[in-house]
């Protein structure tokens, strides 16, 4: 038996225990009231934070047996507590509709705590319904119901408070809210005694320190973060503070420090399994990993990490790792489709995170408080008005001096009122500019992709320019390495000799041809193929190529000038339909260039692929 099965057992077991006390009591009590109801819903909440599952399986059984239909005050209590249990297991909770009489109920006869609590659950379910500025408005709702003067404070639910207000201005990325918000939350952790909640937040503030650009004190969180878990025997968490240091690492290039700590984070965090997956909810991992291989080299390894990450909803990242990956192979056809994918993705973000929405419920919920507060004191002053009236007829000038004075304070709350609705207009008014200044950044990241295709073609046509050059170079450097062979320098010194009869067969032709193909084997093939030139043609285009001239070949291969002027014009129009003797040299030399090009051309794309 596992340990997990172990504690479900535990919490199963005492779960039974404490239902079957609780229905003992009902038998027992004659003539059931609240309090004996209070006192078993009491103990159950007892349970909540070490065992959330007896918890709601006790609360559950009440239900179903419909123990406190008759009593009020315990059924709230029980949807409540049932309520807090679902949020704590990651159950479905109620409907907002059900939830809100609970809320009623405790505004006319909760606590402090009461009011903060259920306040605090309905924005959970709006959460969960995905309403952001609901969910919000009850959150700041629920902090102003909190009485920390009070020995009693609830401060673990206002630990969460701030904690779920963190995490909806992370999402909507607005981390300088968020990093205020989690300051909070840390310190009212700390009030509940609450360590471990209060390490989760130092550990959540490195990645808002970094989201703001401060690296420095990002770096300074991760060695405090890293002590405060070593401090409370959490080697695994400790283990698990450094993706942001390696993210810093590898753009500043120190890859082997890299290296070092995503060893450490892959070996001692816990959170990696026997095939190195990391944990559900921790994919975003693998954007350092395809970072880091690209960083090295490994472009293949590189991309293997941003397709996979592509497939846990970082499609914009996933996309924009892809793009430098191809971009890296010099595949133009890809780096075209990964930039339009990137917008696309970008497109996506700036519809679905609307941070604009939690600004203005924050900013509406403001002003209805202002409002609220002006009209109650226009009905208060209202009734002392009606009050003065009726003293007017003893005090006629006393009563319209007060009169007076209460119908200024009046106006100037109707001031403060107009000055409130302004500022909401100008809050308004700045959310449209902030659209504005998207569409315009947008139509930026348009221009940037037009100069990076231009950027594009333009290497493109620099590179082959710079290949016609090192095709000419490798040709003339086969040119000048034969030149230093033992064939050539016979060939050289027979063209010095008188020409004698035969004097040809004192050259080793055989040994030439073989030297002549070592050297320029394509040209070699071209001038050797399909049989179309005879020995003394091939020799005449051989010894033209090296350089010689028409009276030192008539020399070599003994015969006239003639001769060798007919066998180029036979060979120029073998092989290139030209009957002309003179152009036998350009043409051969234009082909050499092709040729040579070709083969290099396919040797840089067999690379690539």
């Amino acid at each position: 038996m596992t340990s997990n099965q172990s504690q479900h057992m535990k919490c199963t077991l005492t779960a039974i225990i404490v239902a079957l006390l609780s229905l003992a009591a009902v038998m027992l009590i004659p003539g059931t009231c609240s309090s004996p109801y209070d006192a078993r819903l009491q103990r159950i909440d007892s349970l909540m934070d070490s065992c959330p599952q007896a918890a709601y399986d006790s609360l559950s059984l009440f239900d179903s047996l419909h123990l406190y239909d008759d009593d009020k005050a315990s059924r709230m209590r029980l949807l409540m507590l049932k309520a807090k249990a679902q949020n704590k297991l990651y159950l479905p909770m109620p409907s907002d509709t059900i939830f809100n009489e609970v809320v009623s109920y405790y505004d006319r006869h909760g606590s402090a705590n009461d009011r903060m609590l259920s306040r605090y659950l309905l924005g959970c379910i709006y959460r969960d319904m995905d309403n952001g500025p609901k969910a919000v408005r009850c959150y700041l709702e629920a902090v102003e119901q909190a009485d920390t003067t009070d020995k009693n404070c609830d401060y673990r639910v206002l630990c969460r408070l701030y904690g779920q207000l963190t995490e909806f201005y992370k999402m909507r990325n607005l981390p300088k809210e968020a990093l205020q918000e989690l300051d909070k939350s840390i310190y009212y952790a700390e009030k509940a005694g609450d360590t471990v909640s209060a390490c989760f937040g130092h550990e959540a503030m490195i990645y808002l320190h970094y989201a703001l650009g401060d690296t420095v004190s990002a770096l300074s969180k991760v060695e405090d973060c890293r002590n405060r878990y070593l401090e409370h025997g959490m080697h695994e968490e400790a283990a698990g503070v450094y993706p942001v240091l390696i993210y810093v690492c590898i753009e500043r290039g120190q890859f082997s420090k890299a290296r070092y700590y995503m060893d450490i984070y892959e070996r001692e965090s816990g959170l990696f399994d026997s095939s190195n997956n990391i944990l559900a909810g921790r994919e975003h991992y693998y954007k350092i990993r395809g970072m880091y291989s690209l960083g090295v080299g490994d472009v293949d390894s590189a991309e293997y990490y941003y397709r996979k990450l592509g497939n846990y909803n970082f499609g914009y990242e996933s996309a924009q790792g892809l793009l430098k990956v191809y971009s890296v192979k010099n595949d133009n056809d890809s780096v075209s489709k990964y930039t339009r994918l990137c917008e696309a993705e970008m497109d996506s973000i700036l519809t679905q995170k609307k941070a604009s929405e939690l600004i203005q419920a924050s900013s509406s919920h403001t002003f209805d408080r202002i409002k609220t507060k002006a009209n109650k004191s226009r009905k208060i002053l209202t009734v002392i008005a009606l009050l003065c009236a009726v003293v007017a007829v003893v005090l006629v000038f006393y009563g319209r001096r007060l009169f007076r004075k209460y119908k200024s304070r009046i106006a100037n709350l109707g001031n403060s009122l107009s000055e409130t609705e302004e500022a909401y207009r100008q809050i308004s008014n700045s959310h449209k500019k902030a659209i504005c200044e998207v569409d315009k950044l947008r139509s930026q990241l348009d221009y940037s992709n037009e100069e990076h295709k231009k950027e594009i073609y333009d290497l493109t046509f620099k590179k082959e320019q710079l290949s016609a050059s090192l095709y000419k170079l490798d040709i003339n450097a086969s040119m000048e390495d034969f030149k230093k062979s033992h064939i050539y320098l016979v060939l050289k010194e027979r063209t010095r000799i008188v020409p004698k009869n035969n004097n040809s067969q004192d050259i080793n032709w055989v040994s030439f041809r073989k030297e002549f193909s070592c050297h320029f084997p394509l040209l070699y093939t071209t001038l050797t193929e399909n049989k179309k030139l005879s020995h003394q043609e091939f020799k005449v285009c051989a010894l033209l190529w090296l350089g010689f001239e028409n009276k030192e070949i008539a020399n070599l291969i003994n015969c006239k000038a003639q001769v060798v002027s007919n066998a180029k014009a036979s060979a120029n129009e073998k092989l290139f339909s030209d009957k002309s003797a003179k152009t036998l040299l350009g043409n051969m030399q234009n082909t050499a260039v092709a040729i040579t090009g070709a083969q290099q051309k396919q040797e840089v794309t067999g690379t690539i692929i």
